[in-house]
């Protein structure tokens, strides 16, 4: 039985997000660049030699395991077609509203305790609206063709 889209789809944005935490794991590592802009003490030599070492043979296995299903990862030749571009858009923005969905007042208050007032105040309304954008944004590219309809609708 062929793999369907929706595994196909899962299996990159899983695949992804790994490659990008493993190459923020290395700019901290490495270079003391924190995701949030602070900068941080880089690890020693050989404790930094160990992390990359790890890290190298994370992403080669990871790599390998899904070259075996997934044939078209290893890419090169001609540029993939739309459809190929619209699908990773969709997996990035999907990531995106996961990411911000976890800013979501009523999920830091389940997961760490009750957030104070005027954070949940501040941050409520503007998550809201970001992940609202988004979800119009992800529904957009499931729109044939010529169906799109204005911004802000």
């Amino acid at each position: 039985m062929p793999m369907l889209d929706q595994h196909k789809s899962h299996l990159l944005s899983a695949y992804t997000a790994a490659l990008q935490r493993i190459e923020e794991i290395r700019r901290v590592a490495m270079r003391g660049e924190s995701p949030s802009g602070t900068p941080l003490t880089p690890l020693p030599g050989e404790e930094c030699q160990q992390l990359l070492a790890l890290l190298n043979l994370v992403s080669g296995q990871l790599h390998q395991a899904l070259a075996a299903v997934l044939p078209d990862l290893e890419g090169g030749g001609s540029p993939a077609p739309l459809s190929a571009t619209r699908m990773w858009v969709n997996i990035l923005l999907r990531g995106l509203h996961a990411s911000l969905a976890d800013l979501q007042p009523e999920r830091i208050s389940r997961r760490y305790g009750a957030l104070d007032q005027a954070a949940a105040a501040a941050l409520g309304p503007a998550v809201s609206a970001l992940l609202q954008e988004l979800s119009r944004a992800i529904d957009e590219l499931h729109r044939p063709p010529g169906r799109k309809q204005p911004p802000g609708r």
